[in-house]
């Protein structure tokens, strides 16, 4: 069947809805769509990460010093583990509740937990160099990276719409 033998379309038809007498013609209302945002109030998106990350983190801090206190070889690494990690679990442990609670002081927990972290991290990478005598340029660049990381951490708690939304209490 060539192009000029097909049957041509037709269009439906649209058929209105009979008149009655003495009521005007009203044409159809157009429906409008409102596109509305996610809310950015309350426990959802990196804010449950954090919460997430802070609950593993207290795990893994308290293992590390039931760990270090089974070795208990009197070593430098050993006793900064027995002083940061009940400092670190209870600061997580914190910002999960406070978090969880909507109270304004969770962000500066938070915020301090990192803290305290970015500094074990550091006091540590200090102690290793020096029992070990490795590079110093490593060991430098590895400091920066930490706090750098650490910093961006930080960043979340201090920038974000949805902790200052849903922290206020």
């Amino acid at each position: 069947m060539t192009d000029s033998q097909k049957p041509v379309e037709q269009q439906p038809v649209q058929q209105q809805a009979p008149q009655q007498p003495g009521v005007p013609y009203q044409p159809p209302v157009q429906v409008q769509y409102i596109v509305s945002e996610k809310s950015l109030e309350g426990l959802g998106g990196w804010l449950i990460f954090w919460l997430v990350c802070f609950a593993l983190a207290a795990i893994v801090y308290t293992m590390a010093f039931f760990g270090a206190i089974e070795k208990a070889d009197g070593s430098a690494s050993l006793a900064l583990v027995l002083v940061f990690s009940p400092i670190i679990t209870i600061a997580s442990i914190a910002s999960v509740v406070l978090i969880a609670l909507r109270k304004k002081i969770g962000r500066w927990v938070s915020i301090g937990a990192f803290g305290v972290s970015a500094l074990y991290f550091v006091v540590s990478v200090i102690v290793s160099m020096s029992a070990t005598g490795s590079q110093i340029a490593a060991n430098i660049g590895a400091i920066l990276v930490v706090l750098l990381v650490h910093g961006l951490f930080t960043l979340y708690f201090i920038v974000s719409k949805r902790v200052k939304l849903t922290l206020t209490r």
